[in-house]
């Protein structure tokens, strides 16, 4: 069989499997709903989103209940319907959004406290926050907010739009970091745009002050530490006013007043529909709706060009140290071993979190060439190793000879060890290139795009968990196939060539 039909098959045999795993998850028997009331909260299962206020809530009142962190609360809804947690705290304004996509789900009647909801600004913009409570304090006096509520908070949100607004920019254009993943209070709309409570309430604010808006769309859990290194002028997404939070940043005044409620598992409220209509209805809410497609699409074509691009510098880089590690004098080889310490000892989102809000916390550059900057650092580390591992595979004799011949080092190391040691080095490039797209994979932390936060965006908005994960990895299958063939298609013609290249270097060299 060629590799191509191979391919392909392999593909289909992986995207039937999960089928069929799907189709016996759902035929496996339910677990029952352990929460009727507040009292059973005590011994229950509590999904927590990481960072939230409810992580407090769930300590104060249910300190002895086991408690589960999850980084989106996509990821909880999905562990709550799978019965991996018995409930999960959330807002009264999202659980009830969140129970119009999603069949047997509830909230209990009782409310477990009420959260104030307001944006961030950087701490050095007292100003700002001043005028944001003006304009607040104008639009509770007018109307304005009320019946901003009532269309983004107490309302099916269903094809609802942003009015248009004039942002003059006349006193200049602020930065806004938003999370599009915090349904009503923002995310992605009909044409791909950021909309909600939040983005509506702050285009208002800009339209009256004078102001144009940037608006970068990013994780929450580095949004604080953007706001707090003064990367961002404000930040707005549902944000809770915590006496914690309130250290590191400035709050405004709250712009809404919420209920907190346990939201559970109700299976009298649940429909049932077919497998074939699942699937139907899926593939419409997940690609076709709204036009989704374009951010999977978006995402891989962001994931492609930061993959490319911090593989070419960190090729070039690696090669640079490569030579360093090579050298005679101890201070390259030092510089050399503490980059190798840096990036075999940190994690690469703690590389990229360092280099986002503290090496470049107050330079105007955009989070993909942050990350291109990481991941090429990164990369070249591993390449001199590979580059190492490659030349080392090579017998010193080999070297030898070629000096005997008349070779200079130089010249030995070029057309003759290097030639040999290519195949080795591309068979390892190969790999390293696999594991440098699947590693983009965190980049959503610095308010960057690529498909797997395409994904999550989606899935904050379905609440479906399959289809969006099952595409995010086709796709990335598919992609490491093909750059994997690609290599090998040379390795084919330049490993050969190379090689006979050599031999004939040293034969013109011996007749001389």
């Amino acid at each position: 069989m060629t590799r191509a039909p191979f391919v392909a098959l392999s593909l289909a045999v992986v995207f039937a499997l999960i089928l069929v795993l799907l189709t016996l998850g759902g035929c496996s028997p339910k677990q029952q709903n352990k929460v009727q009331s507040l009292d059973d909260i005590a011994t229950a299962r509590i999904g927590i989103f990481e960072g939230s206020i409810y992580d407090q809530v769930a300590d104060e009142l249910y300190p002895d209940a086991p408690k589960l962190y999850y980084k989106t609360a996509a990821d909880i809804l999905t562990a709550l319907q799978t019965g991996k947690v018995d409930c999960m705290f959330v807002n009264r304004v999202s659980a009830e959004q969140v129970m119009r996509e999603i069949d047997g789900l509830n909230y209990l009647d009782e409310y477990l406290g009420y959260e104030d909801l307001a944006p961030i600004i950087s701490p050095n913009r007292a100003e700002l926050r001043q005028e944001i409570n003006e304009v607040l304090a104008e639009m509770k006096d007018d109307g304005t907010l009320e019946e901003l509520q009532q269309k983004w908070l107490y309302a099916s949100i269903e094809g609802v739009t942003l009015d248009d607004y004039e942002l003059s920019g006349e006193n200049g254009t602020l930065s806004l970091a938003t999370g599009s993943d915090n349904t009503p209070f923002a995310l992605i709309g009909e044409n791909g745009e950021i909309v909600g409570y939040d983005i509506e309430f702050m285009m208002i604010f800009a339209s009256r002050k004078g102001y144009a808006l940037n608006i970068e769309n990013m994780n929450f859990a580095g949004m604080l530490a953007a706001i707090s290194a003064n990367k961002y002028d404000l930040a707005a997404t549902g944000i809770t006013i915590t006496p914690e939070r309130a250290e590191a940043v400035l709050f405004t005044d709250p712009t809404a007043t919420v209920p907190m409620v346990c939201l559970v598992r109700d299976e009298s409220s649940a429909s049932s529909s077919s497998f074939i209509e699942y699937i139907s209805d899926g593939i419409q809410s997940t690609f076709i709706y709204e036009g989704r497609y374009r951010l999977i699409v978006l995402g891989i074509g962001v994931t492609l060009a930061l993959t490319a691009l911090s593989a070419a510098l960190g090729t070039v880089l690696g090669l640079l140290l490569f030579r360093m590690k090579r050298s005679r004098l101890r201070a390259p080889r030092l510089f050399a071993a503490v980059i190798d310490k840096l990036t075999g000892g940190l994690p690469a989102v703690v590389i990229l979190l360092i280099l986002a809000y503290m090496v470049f916390g107050s330079v105007p550059i955009g989070g993909f060439w942050v990350a291109v900057i990481g991941f090429s650092i990164i990369f070249a580390a591993g390449f001199s190793e590979t580059m190492l591992v490659g030349v080392d595979s090579v017998s010193d004799s080999q070297t030898e000879a070629a000096l005997a011949l008349g070779f200079k080092r130089g010249e030995a190391f070029r057309l003759v060890v290097l030639p040999q040691a290519t195949r080795t080095i591309i068979q390892l490039y190969s790999g390293q290139l696999a594991e440098l797209l699947k590693g983009t994979a965190i980049v959503g932390y610095i308010a960057v795009d690529d498909l797997t936060r395409a994904s999550d965006l989606i899935r904050s908005v379905t609440f479906d968990a399959f289809f969006p994960l099952v595409a995010s990895a086709l796709v990335y299958l598919l992609i490491i196939w093909l750059m994997v063939a690609l290599l090998r298609a040379v390795e084919k013609k330049t490993g050969p060539g190379r090689a006979k290249r050599a031999r004939k270097a040293i034969e013109a060299l011996a007749r001389q």
